[in-house]
């Protein structure tokens, strides 16, 4: 999701919805705002080191949130994506995420890596338009554009010499994205496409996807604007960008839960891996410029 569609966002947004889930198996989380008044937030991520890196659209740049409270900017870039392991000490994250870019298929986005330690920031890959979403698997990173056609699921090649294949896949409007290394399949949902679908496709066989559910029984909204999502015990977590939602899916049983309602824009969640974030705990940012703790009670 980008800066641009804030206004959007806003005026189809539903904040104090009832919860309401699939299942009475479905769990009950504990919710506490961590950090506000942080601006658009697009991505975060554990940084293992105490931290939690943020892709930050009102700031134009990766920066780093303490649980004190205190932010400081690591690089300087444009309209950041998700943010993505590259090793011990690099993330990876795709800029040039932004409302205009997608809109006008202007190919002015990149593939960038920033090293943690040294603050080296590199572009792995130019010329990519509007990514967004982010994954890695078996030397290759594939991003996702939700907004505009053409270009589906992008997958680069990583080594010396990075290949940039557009339509790896051909499936559109995505933006979450995750990849089960073990079953060797990718998920995504999509965000413009009513009911908030979740689709499953092949590593192997790229455009055999197929829908394996969606948000439409348990959100409170039948437009969710679907955001970046992540994988945690083969169970997606999934925010609701517009709804103000947040979800999990588990597409072995394919059963949809409301973990809350009522948020503020939500647009990543990731998973608390310790080091001053709680493990096992769900955190989330949004464009409401909050960071917040989910913990399972």
């Amino acid at each position: 999701m980008k800066m641009g569609i804030v206004g959007l966002l806003l005026a189809i947004s539903v904040v104090g919805v009832p919860a309401r889930s699939s299942a009475a198996s479905c769990p009950v989380y504990k919710q506490t705002k961590i950090a506000y008044s942080l601006g658009i937030l697009e991505s975060l991520l554990p940084d293992n080191h105490g931290g939690m890196l943020l892709s930050a659209s009102t700031g134009n740049a990766v920066e780093r949130l303490l649980p004190n409270g205190h932010v400081a900017v690591l690089a300087k870039v444009s309209s950041p994506g998700q943010l993505v392991w590259d090793g011990t000490d690099t993330v990876m994250f795709p800029t040039g995420d932004a409302l205009a870019s997608g809109a006008l298929s202007r190919a002015d986005g990149t593939l960038s890596t920033l090293n943690l330690r040294t603050r080296k920031l590199t572009t792995v890959v130019t010329g990519l338009t509007m990514p967004n979403g982010l994954a890695v698997s078996h030397g290759s990173a594939y991003v996702t554009r939700d907004l505009g056609a053409g270009t589906g699921i992008t997958q680069i090649s990583l080594g010396r010499k990075p290949k940039v294949t557009t339509s790896w896949s051909k499936v559109s409007d995505t933006n979450g994205i995750a990849i089960d290394q073990k079953r060797r399949v990718m998920y995504v949902d999509q965000t413009f496409t009513v009911g908030g679908p979740v689709v499953r496709i092949p590593m192997a066989r790229p455009n055999a996807s197929a829908q394996i559910g969606d948000v439409s029984q348990v959100g409170g909204s039948p437009v969710q604007l679907l955001d970046d999502l992540t994988m945690a015990k083969g169970v997606l977590y999934i925010p609701g960008n517009g709804g103000g939602d947040l979800f999990s899916f588990d597409p072995r049983t394919q059963q949809t839960c409301l973990i809350a309602a009522g948020l503020g824009n939500p647009s990543d969640v990731t998973v608390g891996t310790g080091h001053g974030w709680r493990k096992g705990a769900l955190f989330v940012c949004g464009f409401d410029g909050a960071v917040r703790e989910f913990t399972r009670q």
